[in-house]
This record gives C-alpha cells, structure tokens and sequence, in this order.
C-alpha cells in the first residue's frame, strides 16, 4: 500500500466523449462525466446500441443478449481530470486489446493518457478527452514490510480506497501549494495480502521477453549498487543507468545546499557534460524557460511531501504531454531530502507506441537508483 499527495484540480465535470463503432459504421456517441459501464445486453434492458442511465453507473449497451463474446459487464471507463482514462476489465475471461495491440487480462485496471481506441472483438471503443491539463503525482512513500507467516504486510498508512489516490493540477497552474494528506490509517489483518507470483501480478501476456527486459533493468541495478562504496564516478553511472534503462534526454544530480539547489553532474543525450549553475544552460532555448520553471516546482513538491515525483506538462494540440520529468529524492533521514536524482524526457516528433512519455514503472526504477545513493556521496561531491 502507498500513500500519495496532490494538487487539487478545478472541481469542474470531467468530460468525454466515448463512441461505438461496429461494422466499420460509427453506431452511437454520447459525452459522460464520470463512469460509464461497457457490456451487452441484460434483460429488460433495451436493445443496442443505446445508453441506460436507469442504474447506478451510467451502461453503454453494445451487443445483444446472445451475443456471448461480449460481457454484460465487460468494461468500465473512467475519465480523469489529468487527462488519463481509467480502464477496468471487469469480465471474467474476455480481453480487452487497447491500441496500438496492448491486452488488458480479464480483472485487471490501467491508465490510458489522452484518447484510446478499445476492441471489444466487433466492437470498437473510441475515447476523447476534449482537455488535457498538466499533472503531478507522487509514487508515495515506500513502507518497510513485515512478515507474518507466509505472509508479508506493509505497515504504515494504509488507503481507504481501492484506487490509489490521484494527484492532479489545475489547468493553468504554474504555482500552489500541494493540499493532499495522509489517507486515515487502517488495521490490516494477518493473511489479508497474499504474495501473488510476478506473472500474477503483470497477467499472463508478461511474456519470456518482457522478462529479459526487466532482468536487464534489475541487473544494470545491481551492478550500479555493488560499486556504491568504492566508485569515485558512482553519480554519474547512476545517471548512466537512468538513461541506459529509460532513455532520458537529461538526466541530472542535484545536491541541496540550505534552500538551493546545485547541480553534481548532468547527462544530456547520453553524454556526460560538466554541472551547469543554471537549468536554463541544459535546455534548448526554446523551451529553456518554461521547463525551468517546471523543474523548480517539481523540486519543491519532492522536498515538501519526501517522496518521488512523477510531472507530466500540460497536453498540446495534439492532445499529448510535450514533456515530461521525474525526480526521485537522497533521504539525510526520513523527512530531509538531502538529493535528488532527476530525468526529463520530450516527446519524440514522430508518435510512438507510448501511453505515457514516462510510466509509473519507469519512475519507480529512477526512485530505486536514488535509494541506493549515500547521503556522504553527494556531500562528499560538494566538498
């Protein structure tokens, strides 16, 4: 279980427009402002398509009772104020394939920033998020675990919620005060959470290549973390690592000083350049500016709520994030952020097959690779 903290969003509607298309013929189209449930006809329910708004969560019916490959209850969308949409398989045997060929496993959830294309075998699910604002979300922090039993338990606060709490910013916001908190703490009983296998966990399309991938990120880790005590240049491979597992396009190592922060070393485009006294020096021109600001506020989020950050910029006319930056803190102790290991990554000028220009996963690995830096390192480094 994780904590997390956020900006808060205009209490405006979440608006979407969510459309069925079947037989190459657009069937039906309807805007919602909150879940809306995907599935076939029940009985005495009308025939497709057609939406019913006489229940609890709003139902788009698209196929008819003796339509078997279809669920009744096959998927729930759920439109998010920072431009993502939630998406529940909620069958029990049926996939979802999300363009561009991505399955969702019966049971599982994901987020799917901006508009998505859903196939529901002859069905397609197309969703529009008119506005797309910028948004920051902490990954919470890490809770030491226990063991009971076969067991394992997180202690610490717990959520209250089955979804984790979202962090989100205003359209337009450039400064503001996070007001997120703790969720309210919860027992958890022994044998509550079971351990569930990695394939478990990721479905069964985690495949023997998925897997190569991941033991090429845990093992360039594990190389990095055996040199932690005896390489000189240990700021610089881990700014290396970053970019051999993620690919950024800069990668920094701030050390705090007082209330300022100086950069360590800094990797642009895979090359080592000498540390810079301004962001601005990092950046294009062109975009210098703003993302120095961008940076700042990350930076102070990270040090107020002492966890990982995760900004993704506000969505441009193509509806997708420009950029985007994580930064992971070097705890001096459980509430003083003493560094911080931080990666920027643009959008590619041709579209690629990304739902996101940088995922939870990959944030969480830059969070690992900070967790393993010695605070006498960085100061030793300043010295």
């Amino acid at each position: 279980m994780i904590s997390s903290f956020g900006e808060q969003a205009d209490a405006e509607a979440v608006q979407a427009v969510v459309s069925v298309y079947s037989a190459g013929q657009k069937r039906i189209s309807t805007e919602i402002t909150g879940s809306i449930e995907v599935g076939r006809q029940r009985r005495n329910e009308p025939l497709p398509f057609c939406v019913d708004g006489q229940q609890p969560v709003r139902r788009l019916i698209v196929a008819d009772r003796l339509d078997t490959q279809i669920s009744r209850s096959h998927l729930r969308i759920t439109p998010q104020a920072d431009g993502e949409v939630l998406i529940q398989n909620s069958s029990r045997n049926c996939r979802i394939t999300i363009d561009p060929g991505r399955e969702l496993m019966p049971g599982k959830t994901c987020y799917v920033r901006g508009s998505v294309r859903l196939h529901l075998h002859h069905v397609t699910i197309v969703v529009e998020l008119p506005k797309v604002s910028d948004r920051m979300i902490s990954l919470g922090t890490p809770r030491p675990l226990v063991g009971i039993g076969s067991q394992f338990v997180e202690i610490g606060p717990g959520i209250d919620s089955s979804v984790e709490e979202r962090v989100e910013a205003s359209e337009g916001a450039n400064t503001g005060e996070g007001t997120g908190s703790y969720p309210r703490e919860e027992e958890v009983a022994p044998g509550a959470i079971e351990r569930n296998a990695l394939v478990d966990t990721l479905g069964s399309s985690f495949d023997a290549e998925q897997g190569e991938q991941l033991m090429l990120w845990l093992r360039t880790i594990a190389k990095l973390f055996y040199s932690a005590t005896t390489n000189d240049r240990f700021l610089e491979d881990a700014l290396t690592a970053m970019d051999r597992i993620i690919g950024f396009e800069v990668a920094i190592a701030f050390v705090r000083d007082q209330s300022e922060w100086k950069t360590l070393c800094c990797l642009v485009r895979g090359d080592v350049v000498s540390p810079v006294n301004k962001l601005v020096d990092v950046f294009d021109a062109a975009i210098a500016d703003g993302v120095s600001k961008e940076m700042d506020r990350v930076l102070g989020r990270v040090v107020e709520w002492g966890q990982a950050v995760l900004y993704h910029a506000k969505a441009d006319n193509e509806g997708a994030p420009a950029h985007a930056i994580v930064a992971a803190p070097v705890m001096d102790s459980p509430s003083e952020v003493a560094g911080m290991l931080v990666g920027f990554r643009r959008r590619a000028p041709t579209p690629v097959a990304r739902d996101e220009l940088i995922t939870r996963l990959e944030a969480s690995l830059v969070e690992l690779i900070a967790s393993g830096i010695r605070v006498e390192l960085i100061r030793r480094q300043t010295d």
